[in-house]
């Protein structure tokens, strides 16, 4: 299966939306901007969290 990855220009934190090669939303890459360390979630189409990642901005 083929996935295709958008994003969005503006705006805050970094969302990326994984769509397979019909066009449907498959999965949401949601970042969350503002914090003290990058966090990101993978969500499925119903917004439901799959993976949950964390990394420390500062070592």
């Amino acid at each position: 299966m083929r996935f295709l990855v958008y994003d969005r220009l503006l705006g805050i934190g970094d969302d990326y939306w994984i769509e397979d090669d019909r066009g449907n939303k498959v999965f949401l890459v949601d970042g969350k901007a503002l914090r003290l360390r990058d966090t990101w979630e993978l969500k499925d189409a119903q917004g439901r969290v799959l993976i949950d990642i964390h990394q420390k901005m500062f070592a």
